[in-house]
């Protein structure tokens, strides 16, 4: 079983969007999908590690990801700058399906 928790805002409208789920309740096609982006972000490996950087540009995206599965747990607080590029293609189909949910609550 994998949960997901996903939040981000910023940006120059300062956009927010979130996006919290067990991935057995997803329909087939995106938890598949979500499984291999987690797999190939390394995310649970030992020497993964968000970029260091003293460097934050102006209206940049801050995130918070918090994945729990087979009773391991990981919490990640990060920015745009600090995303190292295995994690790059989960963030973005995180956010899309973050905004997906805000425009799905506000019909």
């Amino acid at each position: 079983m994998t949960k997901i928790d996903f939040s981000f805002s910023g940006g120059y409208a300062n956009i927010k969007g979130s996006f919290k789920e067990d991935l057995k309740k997803l329909p087939n096609n995106i938890s598949k999908e979500i499984s291999e982006l987690l797999e190939s972000s390394k995310i649970f490996d030992p020497d993964f590690k968000l970029k260091k950087t003293s460097f934050f540009p102006p209206d940049i995206f801050s995130y918070t990801l918090i994945i729990s599965k087979e009773g391991e747990k990981k919490e990640l607080s990060f920015n745009d700058v600090m995303i190292p590029e295995t994690l790059q293609p989960l963030i973005a189909r995180l956010r899309e399906l973050a905004l997906d949910e805000k425009y799905r609550r506000k019909k």
